[in-house]
């Protein structure tokens, strides 16, 4: 298969190359008859020195290659900087949104119906999607006050995992009524673990819905 690329110039055409050399400019993104051309029984000075857009073409490959490398590069870094920055639990990253469980404390009671306090904090499995996603701000760190969490507003969806089928049926419709004002927005934060720059984490979550509102133009 390999040696039919240089056939297209004629019997006998790969007699200045090895397989290896066939593999090699093939891999570098050199066309068949390209491979033909360099590899075929045209004047020797002709084989030794292929035309300039060809020297073009390679250079071009390369670059293109290394770009594409680099890009590669950096996503994967920045996948492992959100999986383990995020200061949550099952931490899922794909190019269309971040997915992640933490947990919201929630409070019922004191009230005429409920006298006695009920605070409970049940785990929220959380998909912030990246498409149209506006990362806000986050609070400057201090020694002793600040707290590590981005702010982000857009499409955010979230499932309770819990039921509250333990509590009597008003303290269940309080913790409901808790639950679902404290998620009403189309927002949330992100909370970050303290051992990871929020800057860092920050331009990351950018970068991410700047790429996923290209892809949807």
């Amino acid at each position: 298969m390999v040696f039919a690329a240089c056939l297209l110039a004629g019997g006998g055409a790969c007699a200045e190359c090895s397989r290896d050399d066939v593999n090699y400019f093939l891999e570098k993104g050199f066309s068949r008859d390209q491979v033909a051309a360099i590899c075929g029984d045209a004047p020797a000075p002709a084989r030794r020195a292929p035309a300039a857009d060809e020297y073009e073409g390679f250079e071009e490959s390369r670059r293109r290659q290394s770009r594409g490398e680099a890009m590669r590069r950096e996503r994967r870094e920045d996948v492992s900087l959100l999986e383990a920055a995020v200061s949550a639990w099952d931490v899922v990253v794909t190019p269309r949104h971040l997915t992640y469980t933490r947990k919201l404390c929630l409070g019922a009671g004191g009230s005429p119906e409920v006298a006695a306090r009920v605070k409970v904090c049940p785990e929220v499995r959380y998909r912030v999607y990246f498409k149209g996603l506006k990362v806000g701000g986050y609070q400057r760190e201090y020694v002793l006050v600040g707290r590590r969490e981005i702010e982000v507003e857009g499409r955010v969806k979230r499932k309770l995992l819990h039921d509250f089928e333990e509590y009597q049926p008003e303290i269940r419709r309080q913790l409901m009524g808790s639950y679902r004002a404290r998620t009403r927005d189309g927002g949330t934060v992100i909370p970050v673990r303290k051992d990871y720059p929020l800057q860092r984490v920050y331009q990351v979550l950018r970068n991410y819905a700047a790429r996923a509102s290209r892809a949807a133009s």
